[in-house]
């Protein structure tokens, strides 16, 4: 019995189901992330009352009261994160010209607030500023948005090396023959020193990228900030590419401080992450558990 030949699916139309996603599954994943935050925001609220009445009663140097300030920092951590994922996963998509390309998003400082008035730049990948895109500076929400519409002679088409395939690509960079990967820097008005940078990415034509970022306290700073501890908590998640992680059974390929510190996502339990969409990390929890 012959079997029909098998029907070849290019990147480019498997990119295009990926990004489409599953119907429905971005608003379940918000709504989710919203009931979580009004209960931690409740927990927050009670402890706030605890902490006062035993700072009342023992003091404010009582290993009681040290503790529960300790649990008071690490939600206040918490519903910090969970903000900024839901400023992410609710960011309206834009719609932009096919040789347009736009990258948007917050900056934050470390306790998770939005930073008003920071300067955002698009830099190419060796740090220089790519100078026919004016800088822009964040809202009263800490927000920026950068689009920028590309001349005919900057766009390129690149084969990939392993297909035959061709994709389109933004030459933004014109010190360059070829497109290369940017990133986007912000820095704070009132100390050049305070800045961060984003992660690198490549400018293609009728894309949209998003990216936070959180600005670099340095130790000589007079800001008063919480030290993000991406090991507060045993389960981690990384809320770019929504996977789990068990740091009680960590494995040397999880590569767990290399994740953005911004990306990191403290949970209580596994049923928490699960909730949220995440997915268990095949080297921590194993194959049979990770559908990666």
């Amino acid at each position: 019995m012959s079997q029909k030949p098998q029907r070849k699916i290019s990147k480019a139309a498997i990119g295009a189901e990926i990004e489409k996603g599953i119907p429905g599954n971005d608003i379940l994943r918000v709504s989710g992330m919203q009931q979580l935050r009004s209960f931690r925001s409740s927990k927050a609220k009670s402890q706030s009352r605890e902490q006062q009445r035993l700072v009342s009663k023992y003091g404010e140097q009582d290993e009681r009261v040290i503790r529960m300030n300790t649990s008071l920092d690490a939600n206040s951590n918490y519903i910090s994160n969970l903000d900024m994922e839901l400023n992410r996963a609710t960011a309206p998509r834009k719609k932009i010209g096919t040789t347009s390309w736009n990258v948007q998003g917050r900056v934050y400082d470390q306790q998770g607030c939005p930073v008003v008035g920071a300067d955002v730049s698009i830099l190419s990948g060796d740090g220089h500023r790519i100078e026919q895109i004016p800088p822009t500076k964040t809202d009263t929400k800490g927000r920026y948005n950068i689009t920028y519409q590309a001349q005919k002679n900057e766009l390129v088409t690149q084969a990939d090396a392993k297909t035959s395939e061709r994709a389109s690509a933004i030459r933004i960079n014109r010190n360059t023959v070829r497109s290369e990967q940017v990133f986007v820097r912000a820095i704070d008005s009132r100390n050049d020193e305070v800045c961060a940078d984003s992660t690198l990415m490549v400018p293609k034509p009728g894309s949209c990228n998003y990216r936070d970022l959180i600005l670099d306290i340095r130790q000589d700073d007079d800001y008063k900030v919480g030290n993000r501890d991406r090991r507060s908590s045993r389960y981690l998640g990384n809320s770019s590419t929504t996977e789990l992680h068990d740091l009680k059974n960590e494995k040397a390929q999880c590569q767990i401080d290399n994740i953005r510190i911004d990306h990191c996502f403290n949970f209580k339990s596994e049923k928490e992450a699960r909730a949220l969409g995440y997915d268990y990390c095949a080297y921590c929890f194993g194959r049979e558990k990770s559908k990666r």
